[in-house]
């Protein structure tokens, strides 16, 4: 994805030496690194943080590089990031144990400082070229959200990460209310302006790791890997209360919901989660409905 932000690159080795050293010569060369001296540091860094590439030692204490890779590929948030070893370990059994582990590349010690940043700079636009066609395929060209078909495929990826006790999320169902009688009264780019005016109010209230899909029409799919019910919800009625001070053309914004919670052990299919946060969303649909009566 294009950015005006330096790349950022994460550098893994228990030598704060050579963290210096490899920090200086990227620092100097139009990106930004961070230093970790343990993967177990750099696995809580990338919890928190965005980089665009990893430098990872292969011989570390306690967790090594190969199994920090590993760790680093299993992660959905982490899995796509490039990871180049340099390490001064030169063994072909090594290295062919860190591209099974998910290297892109390997680079031995002593390094030429030239050969190391045209290695970094072909992996960081190979990345961000193939993150504009993954971009492309996968967008609602109307919101830039996420479409129907990369909902599915990320679902399926979360649900298999639950069932092997890793991970668990929450979805919720979205439907923007009054959005066919905007449609049919006053044109369908008013409607459009009402759906972006939803997506905008979600995109800035959500996390990085969440993710917006949409499903079609007024139909969107939040997803909320990592949360809890109380705290996703809390989420949802802000962005509620912030949409309620907008008007489209003197028209109220507003949307219904549905939640539901995917943990390790729960055996329900996709269609079943799907269904569930559907009828879910369609209870407070109705409820609003005799809200708004009422108000008449």
């Amino acid at each position: 994805m294009q950015t005006t932000e330096k790349p950022s690159l994460l550098i893994v080795d228990d030598s704060r030496q050579n963290i210096r050293l490899l920090s200086s010569i990227i620092n100097k060369n139009g990106y930004h690194a961070r230093g970790a001296l343990s993967g177990a540091e750099a696995l809580s860094l990338l919890n928190n943080e965005k980089f665009d590439l990893i430098l990872l030692d292969l011989m570390m204490p306690e967790m090594d590089g190969i199994e920090t890779c590993r760790l680093i590929r299993e992660n959905e948030n982490t899995r796509k990031i490039p990871i180049i070893f340099i390490t001064a370990v030169a063994e072909t059994d090594d290295m062919l144990k860190a591209f099974t582990a998910g290297a892109v590349d390997y680079i031995t010690k002593p390094f030429i400082k030239e050969v190391v940043l045209a290695r970094i700079g072909v992996h960081i636009r190979l990345k961000m070229a193939i993150e504009k066609l993954e971009e492309i395929s996968v967008t609602d060209e109307l919101t830039g959200v996420f479409n129907r078909r990369f909902a599915y495929q990320t679902l399926e990826r979360y649900m298999e990460m639950v069932r092997r006790g890793r991970e668990t999320f929450l979805l919720s169902y979205i439907d923007i209310d009054n959005l066919k009688f905007i449609n049919d009264t006053l044109g369908h780019h008013i409607g459009d302006s009402l759906i972006i005016t939803v997506v905008e109010a979600f995109k800035s209230s959500m996390r990085k790791t969440d993710y917006i899909f949409r499903m079609g029409g007024d139909e969107f799919l939040l997803l909320f890997p990592r949360a809890a019910m109380h705290d996703s919800v809390i989420v949802l009625e802000r962005i509620q209360r912030k949409l309620k001070r907008k008007r489209i053309k003197g028209n109220p914004v507003e949307f219904s919901y549905g939640c539901v919670e995917y943990r390790s052990g729960d055996m329900t299919s996709l269609e079943e989660l799907l269904l569930a946060a559907d009828s879910k969303m369609y209870e407070m649909k109705h409820d609003n409905r005799k809200r708004r009566a009422g108000r008449k």
